[in-house]
């Protein structure tokens, strides 16, 4: 069997490519599973705060709210909107629609749910 030194390159190359493909899976999947346990810890936490019930109503408006600032965002295609201002539209939402409901709390524990839910979305969505 006669081998080039151009086929052991090429083979070589080929290892070498398909063991940085493994590596960058075997770090991409770890990191999602982080993303995932924070995610489900921020949850708990507010959960714990609002409650079981409330934090459901909470949940929903807060999926509502960036459903909404999402929707928004492609309509006003020519400002150009960043996540800081997505985020401050989802907030200033949320707020109002919680205040609506009679549901009290503090602005990090909607931007922890705000953050949870965005999460969760984004996972569902790859």
């Amino acid at each position: 069997m006669d081998i080039s030194v151009n086929e052991i390159i090429a083979y070589i190359f080929y290892i070498v490519i398909i063991s940085i493909g493994g590596y960058i899976a075997k770090q991409y999947k770890a990191h999602s599973k982080q993303l995932i346990e924070l995610k489900e810890i921020e949850e708990k936490k507010a959960q714990k705060l609002l409650g079981e019930q409330n934090y459901e109503k909470a949940r929903q408006i807060v999926v509502d709210g960036v459903y909404r600032t999402e929707q928004l965002a492609k309509e006003m295609v020519e400002e150009k909107w960043n996540s800081l201002d997505k985020q401050n539209k989802t907030l200033q939402y949320v707020s109002e629609q919680l205040q609506k409901v009679g549901i009290q709390i503090s602005q990090e524990d909607i931007c922890n749910i705000i953050k949870a839910t965005v999460g969760h979305m984004n996972i569902n969505n790859h």
